[in-house]
């Protein structure tokens, strides 16, 4: 049974933090890849994926001053995030008052085909196009 190789990945569960699961190799010399399920539910989903010092959120169903508490729970800050990944638009999976914060940091946002208009439409919504901010992908 020695000769098994360890897992690949590890996870923890704590009420406080969320799940945090994080690559247990890294031939690449820098640190593990870690996902934290930040929020789950009807009151707002988040999770952050976060290498090497650098993160990126998939959806912001909570706001930034509700998600910076539990960022710096796991060791990273708001100002890590280099990009945010929004499955869709529904207010569970982004708020709209991430905006200002998107635009003052110069985040990326990845928004699929179908949900570019969407985006457009929410107060402010257009200005992340214009500041060149919007990154378009398909199915």
């Amino acid at each position: 049974m020695s000769n098994l190789p360890s897992p690949l990945l590890s996870s923890r569960l704590s009420p406080q933090r969320g799940l945090a699961v994080e690559s247990a190799r890294n031939d690449g010399g820098g640190e593990p890849l870690r996902l934290c399920v930040l929020g789950s539910g009807s009151g707002g989903n988040s999770a952050v994926v976060s290498v090497n010092g650098a993160a990126m959120l998939i959806d912001a169903g909570l706001g930034p001053r509700t998600i910076a508490p539990r960022l710096a729970d796991r060791g990273t800050r708001v100002e890590q995030i280099r990009a945010i990944c929004l499955t869709h638009l529904d207010q569970d999976h982004f708020r709209p008052t991430w905006i200002a914060t998107l635009l003052r940091l110069r985040l990326a946002v990845f928004v699929h085909r179908g949900h570019v208009d969407d985006l457009a439409r929410l107060p402010g919504g257009s200005r992340l196009a214009q500041a060149g901010l919007v990154n378009v992908f398909e199915d």
